[in-house]
């Protein structure tokens, strides 16, 4: 049962009349917050001015002024610059250097960032003069320092703008380098000099049977790691820079005879016949293939393809994937002592004194070269150059496209070449002079023209040097002596 309370209502008139009269309040309300959060809001500069550096000085135009009381410049120090306000006015500010910003401060006290700018700090002019170790200016000096990079003038002279602070350098010298120790400029740095030697940087002989050092017969630098192997059998991987051994595997049972790294694996051949794949951190064996039937002398990577020449002749290409055989060719008739693979082309050096390029999608031979009278040890490809070095005591540059010998070079009168790598117009040679005792030498030679850049006899007289390798202005050498040596620049600085 429902019960009806009132059956009274609100005419239609006084309806109309308290909903005009609510709608009113409702306005009145809302101007009412709208003014009093207005009340709070900063003011926006309307102003427009010029900035400009010259020197070290900061100058702020007013160009139009509407609403803004003063204006300020603010350092990164927090330092504040007073500037004027009036329009046409220039405020110049001496400032040393670094981020500044200009700010408005409007009638009401608010403040507000119209501009931000950076000044580079003072520098002064520096000139560094190259001296070798006797003293004697050095010209064509390239010198690195924090970036900047110039090269010496016929005075042995380079000139830099540096900001206060501490730098080091890098210098290079015909393919060879180093780095100085820290030097810093101050207001009151004036010239300096720049010292420098070329000079062993380091050498270890860690290969031995635990009496005496072994021979070292090859190595490879990659991110500076060095790989060595040796006739005790292993093969050794360690800190190019601090020489901190990483690891040493024994996986072969006869002399190394052949290193290669790439992509973090390590390729080994050696005596025993066989070719071993390693993991370049740890040394752990991944694969070996053993499809040679004598000493395998050499071993290169590149797209997957392992290729591998041996005392039984051949050249073997092997797929590094599916670890199986792609295709072989015996065009040599004795050893094949290198190899080396550029676009396509696969070359090789053998002891029958020929250089062979050899397609390596048709497996077609597309030239040989018999330039060589003597057994070829070491070839190396670079920029459309073939280099090769022999035992018939010579090096000869070769055009791979016009098929023509560009230059020869005789590095002794009696003795032979064991090894080649060219990097940077740098070309990196390891040679043997017999002069009734035999010496060992590492020498740089413009691999342009085939003029001697420098060299170094620093192995032991009556072993054979038997592998050098170039990296970013270090000659790594590797030696009969059981030693390998890191040869470089010595670098010293003073005012």
């Amino acid at each position: 049962m429902y019960k009806i309370l009132s059956k009274k209502g609100i005419s239609p008139v006084i309806g109309v009349i308290l909903l005009v009269a609510v709608t009113v309040a409702l306005v009145s309300l809302a101007t009412i917050i709208v003014f009093d959060l207005g009340s709070n809001v900063n003011e926006t500069a309307d102003s427009s001015i010029q900035v400009t550096e010259k020197n070290n000085i900061v100058s702020v135009n007013i160009i139009r002024n509407e609403n803004v009381e003063e204006f300020k410049v603010l350092d990164n120090d927090n330092n504040v610059y007073p500037v004027q306000s009036s329009v046409g006015s220039i405020s110049e500010i001496s400032y040393s250097g670094g981020v500044y910003s200009v700010i408005a401060i409007m009638r009401d006290g608010s403040e507000e960032v119209i501009y931000t700018g950076y000044r580079p700090f003072d520098a002064n002019t520096l000139s560094f003069t190259v001296f070798d170790e006797n003293n004697n200016s050095i010209e064509g000096i390239t010198v690195f320092i924090d970036g900047f990079e110039d090269e010496t003038d016929e005075n042995g002279e380079v000139s830099f703008e540096l900001e206060e602070g501490e730098y080091n350098s890098t210098i290079f010298e015909d393919g060879l380098s180093g780095v100085s120790n820290t030097f810093e400029i101050t207001e009151n740095t004036d010239d300096i000099s720049i010292d420098i030697e070329q000079a062993e940087q380091w050498r270890h002989s860690e290969h031995d049977d635990g009496f005496f050092p072994l021979n070292v017969n090859t190595l490879d630098v990659s991110d500076d790691i060095i790989y060595t192997g040796s006739e005790d059998e292993t093969v050794i991987a360690y800190n190019a820079t601090s020489l901190d051994k990483f690891w040493r595997h024994s996986l072969h049972s006869e002399t190394v005879e052949t290193v290669y790294e790439s992509d973090g694996i390590l390729y080994s051949g050696a005596r025993d016949d066989i070719v071993i794949a390693v993991d370049s951190d740890t040394g752990i064996e991944i694969w070996r293939h053993e499809l040679h039937s004598n000493t395998v002398q050499t071993v290169y990577e590149s797209d997957s393809v392992l290729y591998s020449g041996s005392s039984d002749n051949t050249v073997i290409a092997f797929n590094i994937d599916t670890q199986e055989e792609i295709w072989r060719h015996e065009l040599h008739s004795n050893t094949v002592q290198t190899v080396y693979e550029s676009d396509g082309v696969l070359y090789s050096g053998s002891s029958d004194n020929t250089v062979i390029a050899f397609n390596i999608d048709t497996q077609e031979e597309i030239w040989r070269h018999e330039l060589h009278t003597d057994r070829v040890n070491s070839i190396y490809e670079s920029n459309g150059i073939l280099y090769s070095g022999a035992n018939d005591n010579t090096i000869i540059a070769f055009d791979i496209n016009t098929e023509e010998e560009i230059w020869e070079y005789e590095p002794t009168d009696n003795g032979w070449v064991n090894s080649v790598q060219e990097q940077d117009g740098t070309l990196y040679i390891g040679y043997v002079f017999d002069d009734g005792t035999y010496f060992s030498i590492v020498a740089g030679l413009n691999s342009v023209d085939g003029t001697e850049l420098w060299e170094h006899q620093l192995h032991e007289d009556d072993f054979f040097i038997q592998s050098v390798y170039g990296d970013e202005g270090t000659v790594y050498s590797a030696s009969q002596d059981g030693n390998v040596i890191a040869y470089g620049l010595n670098v010293n600085i003073s005012e």
